[in-house]
């Protein structure tokens, strides 16, 4: 199931629930937070993180940092920072609603809010957004939706109790570096992204102001002008082909902008290109409301690199030379440039001696380098599976987690992932596990895995 999602200026979108009392104390990345123990927390940057509880229903916090990121906010002051951030919000389309909570009390200081109603046409219900004051005196945003007017008491509970910390380095950082190109090596103004298929590198298009500052990750945005979007990620499918999936896909970014002549025959522009990828292009008419520009560039029959732009109409030129800016300069980057440590390459030398001669399993159902998790173990707890050779990142699917991968990872390549089974194949054992909190990427054995949070079903591998 794919990880990546349509980025929209107003991605906060609640639905109807009272969460339950208890709670739980947590700490992710910078932030440490009290929340209810039927939510769980994600980051969704270094500064901001959303508190999720698996039905929409959402209660979210970005630092000032953040807010200067996204949208070019850079007041000193919450009380300067909330009339700017309603002002931005309203320019996306949002117009104010005259009811609901006017203000919180967090940590002993008044939170403005202003409950805003989605654009004409666009879906998801109303939200409160406002600006707090945090212990330290920063200040941030804070979003919830309607429902919690009457959780007045919680909210604040929620908001009182986030302490921010020093930004911790992560171990996704860390095996990115190793497998991608180091920093040393990096042309200044590219960025570096992971991709199943190789690393993809692309000039910052000038004028651009980049959501996370960080110079290797999996997908990249960036802010044009004072409200455009551009988002950067690759695209792996896994069951249908590329330009199947794109139809729908593309249709709804197209319903975003309000382009009710879409048609998929005539809309997306579909080019062969001569080093065998393919070109997907299509852009809405102007309306001088909402612009949208999607270039995806299918590397494979699956597997593409998505850049998808949406935003207002009177930004149009900055946002198709930002675009084009990103197409003509990305190139994809094989892995290993790096040079391997001892110690990696002494493990992938032992896992290949004891891996390298394993059997096929009679009887066993037959998988693909394609293959996901919940092909075999979705409705049985246990499968034994025969895995074909040369499964890896760089020519199938993705893989999420280590040791326990989401059930929706590449089987076969998680299996080469845990040392169960070689670049040569063979048997492998895969166990139904229940859904984590979260998935840790890691680089083992010449494949790299990604980070992920909560999700419903996992696997294990093991030798059958």
């Amino acid at each position: 199931m794919l990880k990546k999602v349509v980025l929209s200026v107003l991605c906060l979108l609640m639905a109807s629930a009272i969460f339950a009392q208890d709670t739980v104390t947590e700490t992710s990345g910078q932030f440490t937070v009290t929340f209810p123990s039927t939510f769980t927390l994600q980051m969704t940057g270094d500064n901001s993180f959303i508190l999720d509880n698996g039905t929409d229903n959402t209660i979210n916090f970005a630092t000032s940092v953040e807010l200067e990121a996204a949208f070019g906010i850079t007041a000193e002051t919450a009380e300067e920072g909330f009339p700017l951030l309603i002002e931005r919000l309203v320019s996306f389309g949002a117009t104010r609603a005259d009811d609901g909570i006017t203000e919180l009390e967090i940590n002993g200081q008044p939170a403005p809010l202003q409950k805003l109603n989605p654009p004409p046409g666009e879906s998801g219900g109303a939200i409160y957004f406002g600006t707090m004051v945090l212990t330290d005196g920063s200040w941030g945003l804070i979003g919830f939706s309607p429902i919690f007017e009457t959780e007045v008491e919680l909210l604040q509970g929620v908001y009182n109790s986030i302490v921010i910390g020093a930004v911790q380095e992560t171990e996704a950082n860390l095996f990115a570096i190793t497998e991608a190109l180091t920093p040393a090596e990096m042309p200044e103004g590219f960025y570096i992204m992971l991709s199943s298929f190789g690393n993809l590198v692309f000039e910052v298009p000038e004028g651009a102001n980049p959501l996370d500052t960080t110079v290797i990750l999996d997908s990249a945005s960036f802010l044009v002008g004072t409200g455009s979007t551009i988002t950067v990620f690759t695209l792996d499918t896994g069951f249908a082909t590329l330009d199947v999936f794109l139809n729908s896909y593309v249709e709804t970014i197209a319903a975003t902008a309000g382009d009710t002549a879409f048609d998929v025959t005539t809309s997306i522009i579909k080019t062969e290109n001569e080093d065998g990828s393919v070109r997907y292009d299509y852009t809405s008419p102007e309306r001088g409301v909402l612009y949208a520009r999607v270039v995806v560039v299918g590397i494979n029959e699956s597997a593409g690199v998505v850049i998808q732009s949406i935003g207002l109409g009177a930004e149009q030129e900055a946002i198709d030379e930002a675009t084009d800016k990103i197409f003509t300069t990305f190139e994809i980057v094989e892995r290993g440039e790096a040079v391997a440590t001892e110690e990696a390459v002494a493990t992938e030398e032992a896992v290949a001696t004891d891996s390298a001669v394993a059997s096929p399993v009679a009887g066993a159902e037959e998988a693909t380098c394609f293959s996901r998790g919940y092909d075999f173990v979705d409705s049985t707890a246990e499968a034994v599976i025969n895995c074909p050779a040369n499964c890896d990142t760089d020519n199938s699917s993705t893989v999420w987690g280590t040791d326990i991968y989401t059930d929706d990872s590449g089987v076969c390549v998680a299996a080469v992932h845990a040392g169960v089974i070689s670049l040569a194949g063979g048997g492998v054992k895969v166990t139904a596990e229940v859904g984590q909190d979260a998935y840790t990427g890691s680089a083992r054995n010449g494949v790299t895995t990604s980070n992920y949070g909560a999700w419903s079903g996992s696997f294990t591998v093991d030798k059958p």
